[in-house]
């Protein structure tokens, strides 16, 4: 993960005046400098709160402020919040990194205008977009609008909507609309920029510990999922296995077990593990999963590790997860990619897994709001 955002690679973090002032040499030779502002007004209800993500100096917010919408702005770069502050110092204006910032209360409506996602740091696009997806009331949208083709951004294009839509799946968002304008205009394919409109969904998917009383399901969907797991791991297959295996997490601080739940069933998803939790100064856990054969393919696994990832940092206050996946595994690879999680390296015959010992690739994510255990030393 880069450490400073495209945006700050492309302007230094210095432009505030200038950005302004372009703007505003734009309305006053009669350009239509409110398009994205009208479209939050048409989404939103009367006196709806918006978050005006990636805010820059403010000028969909103030807008927005103007129209009676109760607004707050966040943003990284000082020079563009110093005009925002400036212009309207009554406002709610929070200097922060969009991976991380935690806004108090919850809105109806997140709008990250202007190129936001493409110009974040490379890498945390997807924590980014569920940190956002976190600032959502039940119900509420996330709104983007981003340039696809190097004619509508001011760095080469890096991400795609598929990447994009992705990422807003795995924070249990879903798309409602799409267009190719902040006027509406249809969207169709290759055209170069986007609009998108992303609703909080309710979560497919619940997560909950493993109990003694799961091992009929639980023996009865490994059995059906055989053929899903040939060569890539080993689970318990006989009643004396699942209770060994259940034992494995007696001591919750050195691992815990989950299984993912279909709220509209009830059935069993997968199950998920944080195991080899290391306290001290590594702060770190091993992430394992397994998808379970009948509901393999339709996304739930992607929702249920999300939530246990979530639990790992917020509950657990863990500051890194790893995953070790056979590198043919790519329906695996690409889950924690979706969730964020980066590319470390091969591990040659990490683990000995259905008779041989295999190589791994190593994926990791950091908790992008950590907050310190007790266990974690002062220094």
């Amino acid at each position: 993960m880069s450490g400073m955002s495209r945006w700050a690679e492309l302007t230094g973090g210095g432009t505030g005046d200038d950005y302004a002032s372009r703007f505003a040499a734009l309305a006053a030779a009669g350009a239509d400098v409110h398009g994205e502002a009208r479209f939050v007004e048409a989404l939103a209800g009367p006196g709806a709160r918006i978050l005006d993500a990636g805010c820059g100096t403010g000028r969909v917010a103030i807008r927005l402020a103007e129209q009676g919408y109760d607004v707050a702005g966040v943003d990284l770069d000082p020079s563009m919040l110093a005009v925002a502050r400036r212009v309207a110092p009554s406002l709610d204006w929070i200097e922060g990194d969009l991976s991380t910032v935690s806004p108090p209360g919850a809105f109806d409506v997140v709008v990250a205008a202007g190129n936001v996602i493409p110009l974040l740091a490379e890498g945390t696009e997807a924590v980014t977009v569920a940190n956002l997806a976190r600032s959502l009331k039940p119900g509420g949208a996330l709104v983007a609008g981003f340039g696809l083709d190097a004619a509508h951004l001011p760095v080469p294009p890096a991400i795609t909507l598929a990447d994009y839509d992705a990422w807003c799946a795995a924070a249990s968002l879903k798309l409602e609309a799409r267009y190719s304008t902040w006027d509406a205009a249809p969207y169709a394919d290759g055209d170069g920029y986007a609009v998108s409109v992303h609703r909080a969904a309710e979560p497919r998917v619940s997560i909950r510990p493993l109990t003694a009383e799961d091992e009929p399901a639980f023996l009865r969907l490994i059995e059906a999922s055989r053929a899903l797991h040939h060569r890539l791991m080993t689970l318990p297959s006989t009643p004396e296995e699942f209770r060994a295996f259940l034992r494995r997490f007696d001591d919750p601080e050195a691992a815990r077990s989950f299984v993912i739940v279909i709220r509209e069933t009830g059935e069993l998803a997968g199950s998920v593990n944080i195991n080899s939790i290391i306290r001290g100064r590594f702060q770190n856990g091993s992430l394992g999963y397994a998808a379970f054969g009948p509901s393999a393919g339709k996304g739930y696994m992607t929702e249920g590790v999300g939530q246990v990832v979530r639990y790992a940092f917020e509950e657990l206050r863990l500051h890194r997860l790893e995953a070790q996946i056979q590198p043919g595994n790519l329906p695996s690879s690409r889950l924690v990619e979706r969730l964020g999680f980066t590319y470390e390296g091969s591990s040659p015959s990490l683990l000995f897994v259905d008779g041989e010992w295999r190589d791994h690739d190593r994926w990791a994510i950091l908790n992008p709001a950590p907050a310190p255990h007790p266990t974690l030393p002062a220094r």
